[in-house]
């Protein structure tokens, strides 16, 4: 057996304990390498060479939509083009996720006889909500109990791959910490990657881990102003969301 598993990790929010903002999410994305993406990869990237972006473009939903770092000068047109592309793609690889609450003392676990999909290829996240907690302290311990949890729910299957490729970002110095505990307790060995230039599958759950936090922020009635721009009409956010969801392992396959 020489099958290798790649696991993209991202965050949504801010971690430190003078976060100003209510939630806080990572987000893990599961590949099977094994499992061919060739297809869809080259039409996002002829669809960002057609938007007349260079086809390197790292694709950041969150400053897409706010209109931050490299995306300020872009007009609204061309940046809605951008998120659909990336949306497109999520449609056409084979993805499906659970979404995974830390907050209001609900449990997220379910039985992994509730998961049928094989080979292991779907996302996680883990919601927090900054507002019962903010100490970073607390926090750390928190993901990294829940981190361990999703990772456990998938053991069965984990245990078919002889490697696990662990990509993130190395700024997001708490999570690499976090990352590192837990993967150091998995019966496969990791390897860890730091270069997610043109990793489009992490680019991918970095745009999914943003669309969950706006969901956070929406039913607590803080979106941004620059969020509701983007989107127009709420009615269009939840469209895109609800065919997002149908992506979701916990709905889909128990």
């Amino acid at each position: 057996m020489d099958k290798k598993l790649s696991v993209f990790i991202d965050e949504s929010g801010d971690f430190g304990s003078k976060s100003d903002t209510d939630f806080y999410l990572v987000g893990i994305l599961f590949h099977a390498q094994e499992d061919s993406i060739d297809a869809p990869l080259q039409q996002l990237n002829q669809k960002i060479k057609d938007m007349d972006f260079q086809e390197s473009l790292r694709v950041h939903t969150g400053p897409i939509i706010r209109r931050e770092k490299f995306y300020r000068n872009i007009e609204l047109s061309r940046r809605r083009l951008l998120f659909r592309a990336m949306y497109d793609f999520l449609q056409e690889v084979k993805v499906k996720y659970d979404i995974i609450s830390a907050g209001a003392g609900q449990s997220p676990s379910l039985p992994l006889s509730e998961y049928t999909m094989t080979p292991l290829c779907g996302y996680g996240i883990i919601l927090i909500d900054r507002r019962e907690e903010r100490s970073g302290n607390v926090l750390s311990a928190r993901l990294t109990v829940e981190l361990f949890k999703l990772f456990h729910r998938q053991e069965a299957r984990l245990k078919n791959y002889s490697q696990i490729v662990a990509y993130y970002d190395n700024g997001q110095v708490e999570l690499k910490k976090i990352i590192h505990e837990v993967c150091s307790l998995l019966p496969n060995h990791v390897e860890f990657k730091e270069n997610l230039n043109n990793k489009r599958l992490h680019q991918l759950i970095d745009m999914i881990t943003s669309m969950e936090l706006i969901a956070a922020k929406g039913a607590a009635q803080s979106m941004s102003n620059s969020e509701k721009m983007f989107f127009g009409e709420e009615t269009q956010f939840r469209q895109y969301l609800s065919e997002i969801r149908k992506k979701r392992l916990a709905l889909a396959e128990r």
